[in-house]
């Protein structure tokens, strides 16, 4: 289950880890990816896909409270790799584009994205509670 946990609610969330969890035989691991709350660009106030971005402590409550047993939760830092970082920049360049915005805004925007941090997932593995 990679990056879907967080464009939900907690109750949405919960409701999709118990149907996984229904079609799950005893002991099955359940593997789950999420961005991490240290992702470098927290939760956008103004992004209303994402609900929520998950520490490991996070991650964990949810999935215990849905009927697994924790094997392994963590964190880890993923760096950026050439193709994302063309993919971000034509994506930029396209939407302040559309947008008609300066080209000092453009490339501000890149020179932004290029500084910040790498990528932060929060990942687990778990097992199917008996």
């Amino acid at each position: 289950l990679s990056n879907v946990l967080h464009f939900q609610h907690q109750n949405d969330q919960l409701e999709t880890l118990r149907v996984i969890r229904h079609h799950l035989v005893d002991d099955a691991l359940l593997h789950v990816r999420v961005h991490s709350s240290k992702h470098y660009g927290g939760l956008p106030k103004d992004d209303l896909r994402f609900k929520q971005f998950f520490s490991p402590e996070d991650l964990e409550k949810v999935v215990v409270e849905a009927g697994f047993d924790v094997v392994v939760v963590q964190e880890e830092p993923e760096p950026r790799t050439a193709f994302q970082t063309a993919f971000i920049t034509e994506w930029i360049t396209r939407v302040h584009r559309a947008r008609r915005a300066a080209e000092h805004e453009l490339y501000g925007r890149i020179a932004e994205y290029l500084a910040e941090g790498p990528l932060v997932a929060t990942w687990g593995v778990f097992r199917v509670r008996q």
